[in-house]
């Protein structure tokens, strides 16, 4: 933050005119009652020989020293002198509160209202980047501005670009030129802004419920703030002071550095005011009520002793008229309002904010606080339901057990009837987040991308609130993502529904049916242990390891179909690839291919820059090097092992709770309806698809195979036939083992090649794509024909791969075949081979 002087400005130099009267102009929006430092700015006589002289150099000044000049007497003052609407604009609250009221005061200009929101959204996202470190993830920033606000036909358009500079940005985010496309999106966030200026002064002019005074000024935490700390350094401490855990990390602070009257002021100002506001709104009895006055004045007596009257050890510096000022109030009104210290807070906000706010972000005493678990008394084992109509007396859960709960749906309603339903599913998101296994880098990068979009990006569908300082951590951590990257926000959500809407919640007919639903399901556990383990749905039962690993073996399956669906989804389909290609790996013999194929594997998987990157512990990774220099079939057993464990205690729960494991389902209902409505012709259209084999069709399986022997359905006859060369083709292509079969398809043509010439160029190509140990579709081939390839490779002839044809096709005879036999393709391929021998 800026500092304070920098806002003075210096008289300036009148010219020497004789008996002219100059007058200051007016700077501020409302005219600052009271005494003030830019008296002298007023009106005032110039003669020929008077002349202002500048202001001197600015020395080193303490917050406290500053006060005395800057602080106005008033706290009605909406705005200070010099102030901007980027100052005011960097606050969240402040942009949340102007976008509301464009929503709500201009819905009759609808056209005009949205291209004003557009624009300050675009603002205040490109505002963004200044906290988020270079990298991947601020080039999907800058790309995410681009696509929504800059390029033609955008979603939410900004008007005020330039076919120039389009063409600009969109070079500079095709070339990923991140330092030119940043400067060029503040150049254009400049111009946007230009287009809230005038809506924004109606904004803060507006006394109505959705203007500046009603939303920020009686509503903030904190009376009104001098100068810079209008925007966003005010609500950064408005939000530290609700928030308990922040509160006691600022006092561990203050201990350690030696204390902070200002603070403790702050803090037990802001106690007094809740004993004041619940002594204007709470209904008690006489005696109640008097007693509760007495205590409310006590309160106040010790504040003023503490840290207003002369000679206390906390004793705050503030201005002596402002001091006689309190004391007169405090001693004129029997029970003082609650605005009675307000301008006092001012002084001992602005000296926190100066000297303290930003190192204490930095701080340790901060940085513990974040992960800390603050459980409000509410939630305690003493708070009960209330007993009525009959339903029996039940403690309320905490909030984390409501909402994770099965009693959620409840909570759920009243959050979507008050609009912020959002905060519920974000909460859930990051609970789920913090149980995945942080290891896997790339899968952690994903979700909390995904969670960044949805949440937490500007002008998101589904956009939480975050104050400024969790938002600008989560930005600097988002690239890299730790389990603990979300927790404050987790924090500020649980904060929000205890402070806002829980006591609301209590008061509503829906925790009264959250009541009797427990009572309910307390009355089902308590009936037998039996029932206790009816209670959860089937579809939550977890599958064990071993019957995972038979699930992942049924590759054609309908269930392993969704389950790929769902990983495409989550960007995680390389997992179950690797853990396919392994299997695959460990049958193949201990051979110079082995070699070959292991590093095809690392390559494609493990490489760090693979496309179909997999994830694995530092340690597996070592292990592997020490195999390479000696591979075998088993030295992806702890890679593999792994990977297992990822897919089948983290992939495979959230897939049974998505909507690909509810698809499953649906699927299996129509196949019974079809087998029921058309029979066996149904019945054998639904194996088809399902590629699966039940006992009441194994005749039909029969008769297809008594067509041929099964010495008569080879590899080489399904090879010789245009049609079931195609099916095998589709089949490989399905289970993933497409290149050896590309190989032999290639070759095949590589035969017929007419002219001479052209064979080494194409021999060349063909090697390079297959044999090489970079190859992209490497084949598995013996050493010995290898060397002979590549002896030949210089003047080759039609016959140089016939012995690699040989060996791919008995390798495919005895790998691939069997697979394919158990195919849904087998059964018209033995019918094809039938008719062609007929």
């Amino acid at each position: 933050m800026g500092s304070v002087l920098g806002k003075l400005r210096r008289p300036r130099r009148l010219q020497s005119v004789p008996h002219t009267r100059v007058e200051a102009a007016t700077v501020t929006p409302v005219s600052i009652l009271g005494p003030s430092s830019h008296e002298h700015e007023g009106s005032m006589m110039a003669t020929g020989v008077d002349v202002v002289k500048p202001l001197p150099p600015r020395q080193a000044k303490t917050a406290k020293q500053i006060l005395k000049s800057v602080i106005s007497a008033s706290t009605q003052n909406l705005l200070a002198d010099g102030t901007t609407a980027e100052d005011l604009l960097t606050g969240n609250k402040t942009s949340q509160a102007f976008l509301n009221y464009i929503r709500h005061t201009e819905g009759g200009m609808s056209r005009q209202s949205s291209v004003i929101e557009n624009a300050l959204v675009f603002w205040m996202t490109v505002r963004d980047l200044d906290f988020v470190p270079d990298g991947m993830f601020r080039s999907f920033v800058i790309a995410g501005a681009y696509e929504s606000y800059i390029q033609p036909h955008a979603k939410r358009e900004v008007p005020v670009v330039s076919n120039v500079e389009r063409a600009q940005l969109k070079l500079y985010v095709d070339e990923v030129e991140m330092d030119e496309a940043t400067a060029l999106l503040q150049q254009i966030s400049l111009d946007a802004l230009e287009l809230v200026r005038e809506s924004f002064a109606a904004f803060l002019k507006d006394r109505g419920p959705y203007g500046f005074r009603e939303t920020r000024l009686n509503k903030g935490t904190l009376p009104n703030f001098p100068y810079e700390t209008q925007g966003e350094q005010r609500e950064i401490l408005e939000d530290l002071l609700e928030h308990p855990s922040s509160c006691r990390a600022f006092r561990e602070y203050f201990q350690r550095i030696g204390g902070c009257p200002e603070y403790m002021f702050l803090v037990d100002v802001l106690d007094y005011k809740d004993t004041v506001q619940a002594l204007h709104h709470e209904t008690m009895t006489a005696e109640k009520h008097q007693l509760h006055v007495g205590y409310t004045m006590r309160k106040l007596r010790k504040i003023y002793n503490k840290y207003l009257k002369h000679g206390s050890k906390a004793m705050i510096h503030i201005q002596e008229r402002l001091r006689e000022s309190i004391l007169l109030d405090i001693a004129k009104n029997p029970i003082p309002s609650v605005e009675v210290f307000d301008i006092a807070m001012n002084s001992c906000s602005y000296v926190v904010i100066l000297d303290h706010l930003n190192l204490f972000l930095q701080s340790p005493e901060y940085e513990a606080s974040k992960s800390r678990r603050v459980e409000p008394e509410i939630h305690g084992e003493k708070d009960y339901f209330v007993p009525t109509n009959g339903l029996p007396t039940l403690p309320v859960p905490s909030l984390p057990v409501m909402v994770a709960g099965s009693g959620s749906k409840y909570f759920r309603s009243y959050l979507r009837d008050q609009g912020v339903e959002s905060t519920m599913d974000f909460y859930l998101e990051i609970e789920q987040f913090k149980l995945l296994p942080h290891n896997k880098k790339g899968y952690i990068a994903a979700i909390a991308g995904k969670i960044f979009k949805k949440y937490i990006c500007r002008g998101a569908k589904l956009e939480v609130y975050l104050p400024s300082h969790i938002r600008r951590n989560i930005l600097q951590d988002i690239a890299d993502p730790q389990d603990s990257t979300f927790n404050e926000a987790c924090e500020y959500v649980l904060g929000l529904w205890e402070r806002k809407y829980l006591k609301q919640f209590r008061a509503t007919p829906w925790f009264n049916d959250m009541h009797l639903h427990f009572s309910r399901e307390q009355k089902s556990l308590d009936g037998s242990e039996r029932q206790r383990a009816l209670l959860p749905l089937e579809r939550d039962e977890p599958i064990s390891q071993n019957a995972f690993r038979d699930l992942l073996a049924h590759e054609n399956s309908v269930q392993m179909t969704q389950f790929h669906k769902f990983l495409v989804k989550e960007s995680c389909a390389s997992y179950l690839l690797f853990y396919s290609e392994i299997e695959e790996f460990k049958r193949l013999p201990k051979s110079d291919y082995l070699t070959r194929q292991a590093k095809k594997i690392f390559y494609r998987f493990l490489h760090a820059s693979a496309k179909e990157s997999v994830c694995l512990s530092t340690a597996t990774i070592t292990e592997f090097n020490v195999h390479m220099e000696n591979p075998s079939p088993a030295m992806f057993r702890t890679a593999q092992e792994e990977v297992l464990q990822f897919l089948w205690k983290v992939l495979y729960p959230k897939f049974m709770k998505s909507p690909f494991f509810c698809d499953l389902a649906t699927i299996k209902e129509i196949d019974k309806a079809s087998i029921k409505a058309d029979g066996r012709a149904s019945k054998g259209a639904s194996m088809l698809r399902k590629g699966t084999v039940v006992p009441s069709m194994m005749s039909k399986r029969g008769s297809a195979e008594n067509l041929l022997a099964p010495q008569e359905v080879t590899i080489t006859a399904i090879l010789a036939n245009q049609d079931t060369r195609a099916m095998l083709l589709a089949f490989c292509e399905e289970i993933y083992c497409a290149e050896s079969l590309y190989f032999w398809l290639e070759c095949n043509e590589y035969k017929s090649i007419p002219h001479v010439d052209y064979l080494r160029v194409r021999a060349q190509k063909i090697y390079r794509k297959y044999i090489t140990d970079s190859a992209k579709l490497q084949v598995n081939l013996v050493h010995a024909i290898v060397r002979d390839i590549e002896k030949s490779l210089a003047a080759p002839s039609r016959t140089l791969f016939i012995k690699a044809q040989e060996a791919i096709v008995f390798m495919m005879g005895k790998d691939t075949l069997p697979k394919f036999k158990a195919s849904k393709f087998y059964d018209p391929c033995v019918r094809i081979l039938a008719d062609a021998v007929k």
